[in-house]
This record gives C-alpha cells, structure tokens and sequence, in this order.
C-alpha cells in the first residue's frame, strides 16, 4: 500500500476535499460521521456520497488505526464522472477511498489500495487517465483490507441508488476491545466449608480436583445472609455450616474454552467479583487474585479486614492477566478461597464473573455476500 496526498484528488473545480478535510473546515460535521471504535459495532454501513450536497445519510466512517489521535477516515465520491470528465473513474464509482490521519490530526493521506498497478494508465488523448497512480486508489466492492495491528477489516459490498441517494454498503470488522464471557454470575459451581480434614494447601484449587464429595452445588453466588441485602445474589446457602464455625469457604466454578475461541487471541482476562469480605482466587490451580486476605492462607484463615455491604454488592474489576498462561482448551476452572471477617458475621458473599478480552490476532478477514451486478462497470 503506497500513501499520496489526497487533497488534489480530482480538478479542482470539483468537489475534490477529502471527507477528514471537510470535518476540520466544518463543511462535514459529526452528526454526518460514525465512529467505529469498538467490536459490538461492527457491520455493514450505508456510506454515502461525501461530495453530493443534498445528501442526508452518512458521508463519512471513522476507525482508529494504532496512535491516539490516528484515523483511517472512509469515504465515496462519484464527482469523477461523465460529463465532469471525458471518461467514468470505475475505481471511484465502485470503491470507498482511505484517508489517514496521523498522530497529528491536522493532515490526511490517500492509501493506494492498488499499489504500483498500471490501471490508471489506460487510455490516450482526451479519454487519458490522469493521476495514474490516484486511479485506481480505492478499495473496490468485493476487495478487504486488513490492518492487523489495529485489528480492522473493511469490504465494500454492494453498491445502489442514484443521485443523492447514491451509496456503497460496507462491512467492517473491528475486534480491538471485544470482550467474551468465558464465566457468567449464575454459572454452576461446588462448595465447602473446609475443616482440618479436608484437602490441605491448594491441591483443591488444581484442574483436576475431584470435588465430588463437596456438600454444596448450585448456582452461584455463595454465601448467606440473617439479613435480605444478599438474597437476590445467592444460589448456594451457606449458613449451616460456615456461621459461627468458620471464616473461609472453599468454592469451584468449571467452564469451557470451545472450539470457537483460540486461546493465541485472548490478551487479556477479567475477573469480576462481589464479595464480602475477602478472597483468593486461583485459575487451574494459579493464584490469579486477592483482597483481604493474609499471605498465606490456611483452611481456617478469615479475612483482613472488613468489608462494607453497599460495595460488596457491587462488581470490582481485576485484570488477571496472570491467568492467561494457565487457560486451557476444553474445561478449566475458577477455584475461589471465600473469605469472612469472623466467623460471627451477619453475611457473606462471593459472585465471580470472567471474561477474555480479544486484541492480539483476532481480527480474522469476514465472510461477505456480494450482491450481484452491483458493479455499474466491471472492474478488473
């Protein structure tokens, strides 16, 4: 891909602004712009022309590309055309035009999506092509650019309508940001309160574990209440056994990492827990998380401190990338050392939630259905 000025795209009694210079002189506002910025937007978008002044539908779609303040700025322009030329620009007629804005923002640049080719030579005297090389810079229906840095696909699919209702449809695949479930609030889980005889030290945390024997199952979270503040929390009770009799509370939460998530795209993990009063959490047997909770903790061990109910009912996010070279494919599991500020206390509560976090090489090309005789001219 080769980068051109983009300002003197066509004659300059034309229309010929870039739609990122149109925004800064205000000809184009936001309202006529859509931001694509993270993985639940992508889709296809109806983008219409940016150089046609009675248009009322999007004239241009902004991406991030890596910097802060860089931006790959899409747009379609069809005034390159017959009679404002002695020959139709196909390539603009068929394509969108890429626009790069640096960290600077003040300036964009046209990305050739053909570099080198020859297409714009075509033709002599009056119906030569001019700009060569600008021809044929835009990215035509039924072609993707990929940035896998920035973890974007674009495809132009179709193309439709006449006049100011002239448009292209695009689909765009951005997967910076998107977040999946691998844990949810009300997964299954086993629990137990530990006592002297149980599994000593973290061989319980371990994959493998057979938990079996454990006396507790449910959904979760776990925990108990005298009172009603974490009723609507709780799948596992508790209170016959942990009351007045202990400060910890052993609980496990398998889930699966199916065929359809590669572990190689996952660059971050999410734990999200409300608990009162403290934890540890460990993922296939590797501590991935704590809060108050002693260096060291035994089968009887309470937490350090205490923890107020209005936020133990809210979720407080860890990011546990520690656990990242722990998952594995098919079934893992979530252990969790639930811990009671004394074992007199009126309530108790552990909810977990996880989530992976997709950046690094996920953004994979996708799947498009072109529409037929879309092209108004072949383009090869």
């Amino acid at each position: 891909m080769s980068a051109q000025n983009g300002s003197d795209m066509s004659n300059p009694a034309l229309p010929h602004f870039t739609a990122h210079e149109k925004w800064r002189l205000d000809w184009v506002t936001d309202s006529d712009i859509v931001d694509i910025t993270t993985g639940d937007q992508s889709g296809t978008y109806r983008l219409y022309q940016n150089d046609h002044q009675d248009v009322t539908g999007l004239r241009a779609i902004r991406i991030p590309s890596g910097g802060l303040y860089s931006k790959y700025w899409l747009s379609y322009r069809t005034a390159w055309r017959r009679p404002n030329r002695n020959s139709d620009n196909d390539f603009l007629l068929n394509g969108i035009l890429f626009n790069w804005s640096g960290s600077g923002g003040g300036t964009s640049t046209l990305l050739d999506m053909t570099p080198y080719s020859d297409e714009g030579s075509k033709g002599s005297g009056s119906t030569a092509r001019d700009n060569s090389d600008k021809w044929d810079a835009p990215l035509i229906i039924g072609r993707t650019y990929t940035d896998s840095e920035s973890n974007v696909s674009v495809t132009p699919i179709a193309r439709g309508g006449t006049g100011p209702d002239e448009y292209i449809d695009v689909h765009i695949h951005l997967a910076t940001g998107t977040e999946v479930s691998l844990l949810t609030e009300n997964d299954a889980c086993t629990a137990t309160v530990p006592d002297s005889q149980t599994a000593t030290g973290t061989d319980w945390t371990a994959l493998d574990f057979d938990d079996s024997a454990w006396p507790f199952s449910g959904l979760l979270g776990v925990g108990y209440d005298t009172n009603s503040n974490y009723l609507p929390y709780l799948g596992v009770d508790v209170r016959s056994s942990m009351r007045n009799n202990s400060e910890s509370c052993y609980i496990r939460v398998p889930f699966a990492i199916n065929g359809g998530l590669d572990l190689a795209d996952i660059s971050a993990l999410k734990l999200r827990m409300r608990y009162d009063d403290g934890f540890v959490a460990y993922l296939n047997g590797v501590k991935i998380a704590e809060d108050n909770a002693p260096g060291f903790p035994e089968w009887d061990s309470g937490a350090t401190g205490n923890r107020r109910d209005s936020l133990a009912e809210d979720y407080q996010e860890f990011i546990v990338d520690l656990g990242l070279e722990a998952l594995v494919p098919g079934e893992n599991v979530l252990a969790i050392h639930g811990l009671n500020n004394g074992s007199g206390s009126s309530d108790f509560l552990i909810q977990p939630k996880l989530s992976a976090v997709l950046e690094r090489g996920a953004n994979h090309p996708p799947t498009v259905s072109l529409t037929a005789n879309t092209l108004a001219v072949p383009v090869g």
